[in-house]
This record gives structure tokens, sequence and C-alpha cells, in this order.
């Protein structure tokens, strides 16, 4: 369920590609001895569930799913769920919730979903992308081309959505360890207007807003003694884009890139995102229900420039030990990322925010 602000290539992948996922599916479902897949798609993908749809009738008609695959003594079928709706169905165990027709809210786990998930049967749950590589894996050279396909240090491809301050927003596949500068300036086309990079939201919201110019200080150390003696901040053109690498900086790297121009109000942008995790929020747990409703109520009151001056330099602390507490105690990953918008504003946007304060008359 595709849900995350800025995140849409699945949308894509779906609409253009539903056959390598669909065969990626039955290869997944007969490797681990599965008879049923199920393709879980957002309501509001009219025209990617029709697709998948169309593709599973012409798969079955073909002998490629269904019972007797091809005449042979193995059976796989599939089938469409449509979401009812919700971000937090984004979340593993909370979508297995909604497909048994339940109130969809995330699990304590264990169990895990490989021992007790689908009707309490063991269950493989990935990604769409993750099933449309598949395919090309499995048949070129057994995952030899897919090895080399990313830049030199780096293995293999994936999808990223880049949006918002772009002149050519839109899902691309690139090489794992593509820079940054490259995905904007030679696919994207570039920030809009030719305009300055103010911020990057590289997870969608999930993990706030990073400067275009970041800080060493908020980098892992084994990372920041790799860079050149004296470096201050890192340039993020010049972050390359790969899962091992991001984590060894300490940064989070998602499906969906939110690139932010010189011009961008980054108080409205935390405000319309704490929002989001707000009312996404299932409510099952007490940090996030109540964290996600404090951190809304103080970045509303920013914006409305209802905070004294004084008030805004106690925030910071305040927002810091609530993301602490959120990220410990809460359940899934909604509440453990909702404070990361109004907390990386404070931290790398101050001027805005403290723009906002009232000065004691």
């Amino acid at each position: 369920d595709e849900s995350e602000p800025g995140t849409f290539k699945d949308r894509d992948l779906l609409l253009r590609t539903p056959w390598l996922i669909l065969e990626g599916m039955i290869l997944g479902g007969l490797v681990v001895g599965a008879d049923k897949g199920y393709v879980y798609i957002r309501h509001e993908y009219h025209e990617q569930i029709e697709a998948v749809k169309d593709a599973i009738e012409h798969a079955r008609a073909m002998g490629a799913c269904g019972p007797s695959i091809f005449g042979s003594q193995r059976s796989f079928d599939l089938e469409v769920f449509v979401s009812p709706g919700g971000y937090i169905c984004g979340e593993q165990t909370a979508l297995i919730e909604a497909m048994e027709d339940h109130r969809a809210e995330p699990r304590n786990r264990p169990p895990q979903l490989q021992t007790n998930g689908l009707w309490d049967k063991p269950t493989l749950l990935n990604n769409v992308e993750t099933f449309a590589w598949v395919p090309i894996i499995r048949l070129r050279e057994r995952g030899k081309w897919f090895a080399e396909a990313g830049k030199e240090g780096f293995l293999g491809r994936r999808f990223f959505s880049i949006s918002v301050d772009v002149n050519r927003p839109g899902a691309y596949e690139v090489p794992n360890g593509i820079t940054l500068r490259e995905l904007i300036e030679d696919l994207a086309g570039g920030v809009r207007h030719g305009r300055p990079l103010k911020a990057v939201a590289a997870s969608g919201p999930s993990g706030g807003f990073l400067p275009a110019k970041l800080p060493v200080s908020a980098l892992r150390q084994g990372f920041v003694a790799k860079l050149p003696l004296g470096t201050t901040h890192f340039d993020l053109l010049d972050w390359q884009l790969d899962i091992g690498l991001s984590r060894e900086m300490g940064l989070m790297l998602g499906a969906g890139i939110v690139i932010y121009a010189d011009d961008v109000d980054m108080v409205d942008q935390a405000w319309a995102c704490s929002r989001f995790y707000r009312d996404e929020s299932c409510g099952k747990c007490v940090p996030c229900r109540l964290g996600s409703t404090k951190l809304t109520e103080l970045v509303t009151r920013i914006k409305a420039r209802e905070c004294a001056t004084q008030e805004i330099a106690a925030a910071k602390v305040l927002v810091n030990e609530l993301a602490q507490t959120m990220a410990l105690t809460s359940i899934c990953g909604l509440g453990q990322v909702a404070a990361a918008p109004l907390r990386t504003l404070l931290e790398y946007f101050p001027e805005e925010v403290e723009a906002r304060g009232q000065t004691p008359s």
C-alpha cells in the first residue's frame, strides 16, 4: 500500500510491468511451496488494479498460473486484493490484518510472518519491485548481470520516485551508487526554474528534511573519518544513493525523494507532514497516538506565530526527547518516524522557526 508522501514508483511498475511482478510472485511461490499469491493494491490505483487483473487472466489462459502450471503437478494461483485504504497498511502486519478483514493495526512481534502470517500460515511478503526483479535476476546469469549493474563499488539497480521541485518528476530506474546530483540534474532535469537546492527528504517525510549542506555532526563518525580533514559540511548532491552506504552514514534512504528549492517554507512542510502522521496513526499504541498529536499541536503553534522565542528554544529539547521515546516504544515504524519532520526542522532550519516566534513586548 504505497502511501508515503513522495513515493509512487510502485504505481508505475504495476501499470507498466504487471507481468514482471506476477512472474516473480509465481517463481517465489513455487520456491517456498505456496499455492496462492495476492497482489495488495491501494484502492485509489484504479488503472493499476485493472492492469494486474488483466495480466492474471492472461497468465491463467496461458497456463502460467492456476492449477497444473504448464501441465505440471505444481499449482499457484493469483488474486488482486484491493486495500481498504490507510497509510498504516504499508506496515506488513497491519496489511495482513486488513486482508483478514480486521482493523488495520500492527501486530506485536514475534511471531514473525515467516511462521504466522496470513490466516496464521507462513507468509512471504515483499514489495512489488522486489518481485519484479526476480525473473530478471533468475534468468540472467543467476544474478551476475544484476550484481554488475550498479555503479563502481555498488551492486544492482533500483527505482526511485523524485518529485516536487524538479523539472521532470517521475519514477526512475537507476544503478545503485548513483549520486543525488546525477538523479536530479541528469534525469529529473534539475531543480525547478534553476533555483538553488534548499532541502531533501530522502525517505519521504519519514527521514525528515536534510539541508543541502549537511553538518558532518549529523553523520556517523565512521563515514566522517573518510572525508577530507577539516570538512564541516557534506554536500548532499554528492550522496551516493545506496542503502548500505546510507546506513553507514546514519541517514534514511527510501524509495521516494522529495526535492525542495530555496523558496520553500520549511515550517509549512513540517506542519503538513506532522498532520499527515497524526491523521494516519492507527491509535493502537499510546506513544504514537499522543506523541503525534503533541507534535502537531506544537508545529501548528509555530506556524501560527503563537510561540514566544524562548518557547521555541525549549521546543528543540522537548521534540528530541519525544522523538527518542516514540522511537523506542512505538509498535511500528509510523510512530518511530513521526517526529522526524519537526525534529529536523528545528535542527537544520532554526532561522525559519525563529522568524515565526513572538518577541516579548
